[in-house]
Order: C-alpha cells, then structure tokens, then sequence
C-alpha cells in the first residue's frame, strides 16, 4: 500500500493534506460471559493510527490492554463495533500485520535456529532461498544475531531470543507491527538497545507500530502519541501527543523537561483513576 496523503480545503482556501489511516477502531467493545455473569473488558474504545505511527498504549493491569490488541491483531473478535485496516474490515490474522508476543520463550520454534526461527516467516512466499538467506542475514545483522545464527533458543539470554522473534516479525515485512509489553522482562541495557533498535527499524521501513507497555518513560520514548486506558470496564481516559524530537536519545530525551512533564501528567492520570 502506497503512502498517500488525503488533500483537502482549509476554511482559508488552502490545501491541506491528512495522514493516510492504517488502522481505525469504531466503539470496540469486548464482553466476557452472558447476563449477571458478564465480565465487561472495555467499551466503546474508538481511536485512529496514521502510517509510520508509534501510538503506545499504557494503563493499569486488568484494562484490556493485550486483549485490544489481539483483537487488533485479528486473534479475538470484538462483541461489538468495528476495526476497520488500510481501509478494509480487519478480518483475521494476515502477513500485513505482525505480533510480537510478551512470552518470547514460547515464541519461538525450540527446534529451529536462529536463522530458520527468522526465515519461517519468508517460507511458502514463493522467494527464492538465496533471497531468503540474504534478508535472513541483513535483520540478523540489524539487530546483533548475526553470531548466534547456528544457535538454538535455548542457547540464547531472553533479550536474544526477544530480537529473533522481532526479526521474525520484521521479515515478513508487515505494513503494522503490534507489540505486547516485549521488554518487560529484560534487563535494562538490553531494554534500551531494543528501543533504540526499534525506533531506528521502524523509521527505515516506514512501519506503524502499536506498543503496549507498563511502563510510562518508555511510552513517552518511543510514541508518537499515548493512549491511557481507565479499567473496570476499560476505556480511553485521554490520548497524549509526544512532541519530542526524533532521533531520540536514551539520555538527552530521558532529561528534557517535557519528558518529565508528560511522565507527571500519564502517571498523574493513571494514579488518579
């Protein structure tokens, strides 16, 4: 799908051109249960996401958070309202969207290497394996497995096995990539190489990302803009623009003061609710 820009008239006469949609929710609702028993997840989430995009999500454990997303993703299908991708219903899963999974350990094929964990989503696309090998050799290299390409996953740390199944995901080549808390069990430096990593893949490929975390400083990091969800049932408390200028940098972002000032204000939204 090309990157096409609507042009519209202002008031003034001028033309204006609006980002291209990638991904539109219309009042999504996700009910558990029937009648007394019914457990109501979230209600009415309605929001947009522009091509190239970094929109993350945060809020308390419970909101509905990993669940919005799979709906996103096409694994769940939403009690009511609509979810609407480049233009069409969402449907099912599809190569044009990809999902890095929180639980990289289950993700990943424990017989496969490094290099055929990553090649599996290429395979059956009808490229030639000198193609797939050369793609294969160009992410492992991005995202620094080009040592570990003959290992297993159980040879490898949990940040490792993490970057294969970003790579695996990132092979396919996906038009939005949706990602469930995947380096909320890392260690810290490790975190950050994968943020940066991130931010620079998704800029060179022009992919919209769809980022749900707990935590509020690597929301405002890597966002373009961030989504608070209220819980019991989940909702959106406020949508909050991240006007911080990119490239980032772990340390010269993390001290500017309106990094600090939007912490204040999502955790303040957050601890209010």
């Amino acid at each position: 799908m090309q990157n096409q820009l609507e042009v519209v008239r202002s008031e003034d006469g001028d033309s204006v051109e609006l980002p291209e949609v990638t991904l539109k929710l219309d009042r999504v609702s996700m009910i558990f249960g029937q009648s007394s028993s019914a457990h109501v997840v979230f209600e009415d989430i309605s929001l947009e996401v522009n091509k190239g995009e970094i929109l993350c999500i945060v809020g308390a454990s419970g909101c509905g958070k990993t669940t919005l997303l799979r709906q996103i993703a096409g694994l769940q299908t939403p009690t009511s309202g609509a979810i609407t991708f480049e233009g069409q219903p969402s449907g099912g899963p599809s190569r044009r969207k990809a999902m890095v999974f929180q639980d990289y350990g289950r993700a990943l094929l424990p017989w496969r290497t490094v290099h055929a964990n990553i090649a599996l989503s290429l395979e059956g696309t009808g490229l030639a394996k000198a193609r797939i090998d050369e793609i294969v050799a160009q992410l492992m290299a991005k995202t620094g497995l080009s040592a570990a390409a003959r290992k297993y996953p159980r040879q490898l740390s949990g940040g490792m096995q993490q970057r294969v199944q970003i790579a695996r995901c990132i092979a396919q080549d996906p038009s939005i990539l949706l990602m469930d808390e995947p380096f909320g069990a890392l260690d810290a430096l490790t975190r950050a190489h994968l943020q940066d990593e991130l931010l620079s893949i998704a800029q060179d490929r022009g992919m919209t990302v769809v980022f749900i975390t707990h935590d509020l400083e690597e929301a405002i990091y890597l966002g373009d803009r961030v989504i608070v969800l209220g819980s019991h049932p989940g909702r959106i408390l406020k949508t909050v623009p991240v006007a911080l200028q990119r490239p980032r940098s772990q340390l010269e972002t993390r001290e500017d003061p309106e990094f600090l000032r939007l912490r204040h204000e999502l955790y303040g939204l957050i601890e209010g609710h």
